[in-house]
């Protein structure tokens, strides 16, 4: 898999939200030492990942109800599947990956 696309703006995250197949989205912050730690583990996932500063982009955090980072964000044909909080990825690569 490819490396992940920052989402700059909130346009963007709607768009990639409502793209069909899976899509992994990381919630961040420039300071998140955790955050840092997932990131470059977001390539072993079977699905496109995207990664949303959510300094820059403070709409994001509050229409998600972001309180924890990293939070990561799961997403198929346009549905939310899945809110992760925590650096850990075995539920969200179990859910994407498959069995």
């Amino acid at each position: 898999m490819s490396m992940s696309i920052d989402i700059i703006t909130p346009e963007q995250y709607i768009t990639v939200i409502r793209s069909s197949g899976w899509r992994v989205i990381l919630a961040s912050a420039p300071w998140c030492q955790a955050c840092k730690s997932v990131k470059p583990k977001l390539p072993s996932l079977n699905a496109p990942t995207y990664v949303i500063d959510v300094e820059a982009v403070e709409e994001f955090a509050d229409a998600e109800h972001v309180t924890k980072l990293p939070t990561i964000f799961v997403y198929k044909d346009g549905h939310p599947k899945l809110k992760h909080e925590g650096a850990d990825l075995t539920a969200v690569a179990s859910l994407v990956n498959g069995p």
